[in-house]
C-alpha cells in the first residue's frame, strides 16, 4: 500500500559490511531510506512508500547477494470503506 513502512531483514553468516539496491541501483541513506546493521543482522526500512518503488530490493555482502520483491498497492482502502470506488 503506498505511503506506509516496510522494512527487509537480511542475516549473514558473519558479521561484515553490505549494500542494498533497488532497481539495482545502490540506495543512500535519506529520510526514506534508513540502513542499519546490528552484528550479522541486516536492516533496511522505507517509509512512505510509493507505486514506482515497486521493484527487486537487493543486499550484497561480500560476493554474496540476497534478493526479495517490494510490490506497492495504489489502491485505497478507505475508498472502499467510504463507497468512492
Amino acid at each position: 500500500m503506498e505511503h506506509e513502512t516496510v522494512t527487509f531483514e537480511c542475516e549473514l553468516n558473519k558479521e561484515s559490511p553490505a549494500t542494498w539496491f533497488m532497481k539495482g541501483k545502490e540506495i543512500k541513506a535519506s529520510d526514506t531510506f534508513k540502513m542499519t546493521q546490528d552484528g550479522r543482522k541486516h536492516l533496511l526500512t522505507i517509509t512512505d512508500t510509493l507505486l514506482d518503488m515497486t521493484s527487486e530490493i537487493s543486499i550484497k555482502a561480500d560476493k554474496d547477494t540476497s534478493k526479495a520483491k517490494l510490490t506497492v498497492d495504489g489502491t485505497c482502502s478507505m475508498c472502499y470503506q467510504d463507497g468512492f470506488v
